[in-house]
């Protein structure tokens, strides 16, 4: 089993995820990415993940290829039911980021909260400046899983 965070990233945009994915692994992380909420709920019934990263505008599948913000609301709202737990620093123990264009949307930010989303992050039109893996990192460790052992024991705990 790898020690490096393993974490869900979820993004149509094929150009935006070559940037971010070395940036991702340059940080530490391996990830399986998903372009599709079909996508993403079939890694997230196989995988253990550490962490969620998570665009707004996605298609639901993969022959119906227009970006819905619905179906990026659907995936947060199933990985919360899937990982419900809270820790006693009241993140979720699966931290969930949002991160998106969609974010500053004042009724979009606030849908993605009551969901259950732990951070967001607004993409940038830079995206290899914007600095999401400081997000992720400060998730992990507010759920109580900065290093990837952590992670390894909340699975094995009640699951």
């Amino acid at each position: 089993m790898s020690e490096r965070h393993l974490l869900l990233y979820v993004e149509d945009n094929d150009n935006i995820a070559e940037v971010i994915t070395p940036i991702l692994t340059a940080n530490g992380y391996d990830f399986l990415y998903a372009p599709t909420l079909a996508d993403a709920e079939t890694l997230a019934a196989q995988n253990h993940f550490c962490c969620a990263v998570v665009d707004l505008g996605i298609p639901f599948n993969r022959s119906l290829m227009r970006p819905r913000v619905e179906a990026g609301f659907a995936l947060i709202e199933a990985l919360r039911k899937r990982h419900p737990r809270r820790t006693a620093n009241v993140i979720h123990e699966l931290p969930i980021i949002l991160y998106s264009a969609w974010v500053g949307h004042d009724e979009y930010d606030r849908l993605a909260t009551r969901l259950g989303c732990d951070a967001s992050k607004a993409k940038s039109c830079s995206p290899s400046e914007d600095a999401v893996e400081s997000v992720i990192a400060d998730a992990l460790e507010r759920s109580g899983r900065a290093d990837h052992a952590s992670c390894r024991a909340i699975w094995t705990k009640g699951r």
